[in-house]
């Protein structure tokens, strides 16, 4: 059985969206939004959530390291 790389387009538009979206619930104590954070930030339970914060999660659950990472990616698609 072999591994098979998923392509799709990342839309810059839409993950900044995504971006606002989550940071918004955050913000409201959504505790679905919260607990996206905490799983990947130990120490995201004793700071105030920021939109680097909200960033770094977006980016990790579209499976980059980094935000940069995806800034980079998303940069690289808007290239002719």
């Amino acid at each position: 059985m072999g591994t098979h790389a998923v392509q799709f387009q990342i839309d810059a538009e839409a993950v900044e969206e995504r971006v606002r979206r989550l940071l918004d619930q955050m913000r409201q104590g959504d505790a679905v939004a919260l607990a996206r954070w905490y799983s990947l930030d130990c120490e995201a339970r004793t700071a105030h959530v920021t939109k680097r914060d909200v960033r770094y999660v977006i980016a990790r659950e579209l499976g980059f390291k980094s935000w940069q990472s995806l800034k980079k990616q998303l940069n690289a698609d808007d290239r002719p």
